[in-house]
Order: C-alpha cells, then structure tokens, then sequence
C-alpha cells in the first residue's frame, strides 16, 4: 500500500493506521454477492445524502461488517477504499483501549472529530472491545467500557448532524456482544459469510488464473464440496501451502492439486 494523502494529529496517529490503497491486489480479489450489495448500498447513499437535507433527513454513511474471523472484514474495507478511491484508515479499538485507559473517551472524542472532517474509509475494528452491552462490564474496569460506549454513540450522532464525507466501517467478530443502541446507530448492518460453494470455486479460479498454474477442475469441485464451511481466510492458507508443495515437488512436473489438512484434536 501507498502511503496515506491524509494529515492524522499527532495525539491520535499512535491509534489510528492509514494508507491509500491504489495498489490492491484486484486480479487476486473475489468480490461475493453480499459485498457487492453493501458497496451499492453506500454509493448510493453518497450520491443523494446531500439531497436527503433538503427533507430534513441527515445521514451517515456508516456500515456495521459482523461474522466469524477469517471472512474478509478488514480487506474489504481496503478494497472499498480502492474503489472509490479513498484513502483507508484502520482504528483498532483494543489497542487503544489497552494504551489509554482511563483517558479512552476523551482520545475517542479526539479521532471522531478528526474523522468528521476528512474525506476516507475508516474502519473500526474490533468495535466489540470497548462496546459491549451496559450491565455486563467487569467490576475491574470501573465503568470505563459503559463511558466509552456512550462516547461513540454520542460522536456518531453529532457527525449524523454535519454534512460529512467520511465512510465509516464497524467490524466486530462478536456482534451478540455490542451494547443494542450502538448497534443501531450504524445505518447499514450486513453479516460476512463464509462464501458458499460456487463462490469458493470462483474465487480459487481467480487466485490461480492470476498466477498462471494450472488446475483440474474436478479437484477445486471436490475440494469446495467436502470443505464447505471453510473461510475465505483458511482457503488462502491451504493455496499457499499446497503452492509450496507443487513447487518443491517440480512445479510444471506435477498436476496442481488444492486440498485441506483438517486441525488434530489433542
């Protein structure tokens, strides 16, 4: 990735990761039915949310991204800011919460309003650390989780009443954690499966078209249908150890073939 056009604070930038995302790996990228419904849902918000004020309707461009780990959040929040061409800004929460805390809310304070004013993709990742449902915090954290929860809710209304240009994506692993009115102050809610079966085959093709290795089809068939429920994330792992298999065994000597070791229970 490039680095980032934008101008992040100094108290903010040890929290906040940004880059401009012109050289994301497109060719290697499957776009799945469930991601292309979110991207026309947030464009087409841009283009009539200015016009939404004339009916007394302020807007937020916002989504929340929930799902198992492994479907693809993160990078496709990088691959939204390649398509429209927008800086990407990852915030994770957990580390910020580990760095300040006791001061959470107010640095909080300090990245919403800087993010109200700059015109990217912002990820907030791992949302679920510092917003779980109030009444079931630890005694150990002094309240500190219910005062930050209450922060955000309060910075994304006073951003729903600006004209802002920001994108705003929440992703949680664990969205039956999220305190309920956070959760509805996002305006897009879409879960990340795991891609079904022809969506898998689709996207193996894609990898390995890119790189030029040859395949028997009835292989990546077989391979999607015992493996079913596998993640995008554990698909890329099993093409790159199957890739180092192929190539110590003579690359061109020896037909490609995809398949998946499944974990030992000890």
């Amino acid at each position: 990735m490039s680095k980032t056009r934008l101008k992040i604070p100094e108290h903010i930038a040890p929290y906040l990761v940004a880059e401009y995302c012109d050289d994301f790996p497109l060719a290697r990228y499957f776009v799945s039915k469930t991601q292309i419904e979110i991207i026309e849902d947030v464009l087409r918000a841009q283009e009539v949310k200015e016009k939404l004020v004339k009916y007394g309707v302020y807007y937020l461009n916002s989504t929340l991204l929930y799902g198992v780990p492994g479907t693809g959040k993160t990078t496709f929040g990088r691959y939204m800011a390649y398509y429209f061409d927008l800086d990407f800004v990852y915030i994770n929460f957990a580390k910020l919460f580990d760095g300040v805390f006791g001061k959470t809310a107010g640095v909080i304070s300090d990245i919403f309003q800087y993010m109200a004013t700059s015109k990217a993709i912002f990820m907030l990742d791992e949302i679920d650390a510092i917003s779980q449902k109030r009444g079931t915090e630890s005694a150990a954290t002094g309240g500190e989780i219910s005062r930050i929860t209450v922060t955000i809710m309060q910075e994304l209304d006073l951003m729903k009443r600006k004209k802002v240009d920001a994108i705003l994506i929440g992703c949680t692993n664990r969205i039956d954690i999220m305190d309920d009115a956070l959760k509805s102050r996002f305006s897009i809610k879409k879960e990340l499966k795991d891609l079904d079966n022809s969506e898998k085959q689709a996207y193996i093709q894609l990898v390995l078209n890119d790189m030029g290795i040859a395949y028997d089809i009835n292989n990546l068939r077989t391979y999607c249908a015992r493996n079913n429920s596998l993640t995008q994330r554990a698909i890329e792992f099993d093409i790159q150890r199957c890739l180092i298999r192929w190539i110590a065994a003579g690359e061109g000597t020896v037909p490609f073939e995809l398949d998946h070791i499944r974990e030992q229970t000890v």
